[in-house]
């Protein structure tokens, strides 16, 4: 994907003035508004219109965009289209057209959650506008790509201190990261909430984070996973319903979820890599590999749960997490939908019986 992410560019949010295309691609709202609000501030004298883009129709938005402005210094508009995939796709060749050659003093800004850089209209943009990726840092892995998790702790600590006062320490920041299932805007929330707890220029640990930010969820989402790792799909569905009462959002909670099974199915790996290579390693070494944090009662609570939850249901987690979390960005959204998805990752989890994913022998995940 060509143009720059966004963390990056909110460190400096300014526009080159030839610049008459900007695209925020991503399904991260958030994070589009942080990019907006950082280059038009509520209380700037350039405020943008902002079009539906399911209902915007393309004469309107470059009506707004060629007008000149009586009263800004610049002399400059701003048509902000949001939703825009759409619009996008039914004026395509308009849209080429007028990114090749821009006309006008203003400037059109397309959200779209999706932006092929492989489209003629993807290389005008890069070429002559700005494709900004609204969504938490990544890397090449392989053919693939994934968090880089290392970029995005150092983002949460910049924006903490900025943004709400809050100084984290890195492993700190990681577990933020980990809490908030790397959601850019429940991210921001978890950091406006340790303002009002953290004492001026106090620099918070992992241990607050876990306190303030998991703290009883946690602790019941690890009660939740015990249920189904013992094939309890009953009470691992009854404790998901108390979360859900307590007012818990299901988005929310696929973190705390997500935050376990991530662990047990990377230590799991890491177990499987050591006995190909062989070399004998403890679960416990595996799980601290795989991120588990070593304080308190945290690993033996994690090796214990390990060896419920066996090889086969363990390994099979990162497919279950990776469908689970597009559906909860696209399909399954909304909360109703969100629970029924969650709903059915522990049905999964508790599917396979103790003694058909193997049992825990030699202090080894079956």
């Amino acid at each position: 994907m060509s143009g720059e992410n966004v963390v990056d560019f909110l460190k400096r949010p300014k526009l080159d003035p030839s610049v008459a295309l900007l695209v925020l691609t991503g399904t991260d709202a958030f994070l589009r508004l942080a990019t907006r609000q950082a280059l038009f501030p509520p209380e700037g004298a350039t405020a943008p219109t902002i079009f539906a883009g399911e209902t915007a129709t393309f004469a309107d938005v470059m009506d707004e965009v060629a007008t000149q402005s009586l009263f800004d210094v610049a002399g400059s508009r701003v048509a902000w289209v949001q939703n825009a995939d759409k619009f996008v796709t039914a004026h395509r060749a308009a849209l080429e057209s007028f990114a090749g050659k821009p006309k006008g003093a203003g400037l059109l800004a397309l959200e779209v959650t999706a932006f092929p850089g492989n489209t003629r209209l993807a290389k005008i943009a890069d070429e002559k506008g700005l494709i900004i990726q609204c969504k938490l840092p990544e890397k090449k892995v392989g053919k693939n790509t994934a968090l880089d998790e290392k970029k995005a702790v150092t983002w949460i600590r910049e924006w903490g201190q900025s943004k709400h006062d809050v100084k984290l320490s890195e492993p700190a920041a990681k577990r933020l990261l980990d809490l908030s299932e790397d959601e850019a805007g429940l991210i921001d929330s978890h950091l406006a909430k340790l303002a009002l707890y953290a004492e001026p220029k106090q620099e918070l640990g992992p241990e607050e984070i876990q306190r303030l930010v998991g703290g009883w969820k946690l602790e019941s989402a690890f009660e939740m996973m015990d249920a189904a790792a013992d094939g309890d799909a009953a009470g691992a569905l009854l404790k998901l319903n108390h979360l859900v009462r307590a007012g818990e959002a299901p988005q929310a909670l696929f973190g705390s979820i997500s935050w376990h099974l991530r662990r047990l199915a990377t230590a799991t790996r890491r177990f499987e890599d050591a006995e190909l290579a062989g070399r004998r390693i403890t679960l416990q070494q595996a799980l601290l590999e795989a991120g588990v944090p070593h304080w308190g009662d945290q690993l033996a609570k994690c090796e214990k749960q390990l060896k419920r939850v066996g090889r086969a249901r363990a390994g099979a987690c990162f497919a279950w997490l990776r469908e689970t979390d597009l559906a909860l960005k696209g399909s399954h959204s909304r909360d109703e939908r969100a629970l029924r998805k969650l709903e059915e990752l522990l049905l999964r989890l508790a599917s396979i019986s103790p003694a058909a994913a193997g049992s825990a022998t030699g202090g080894r995940p079956a």
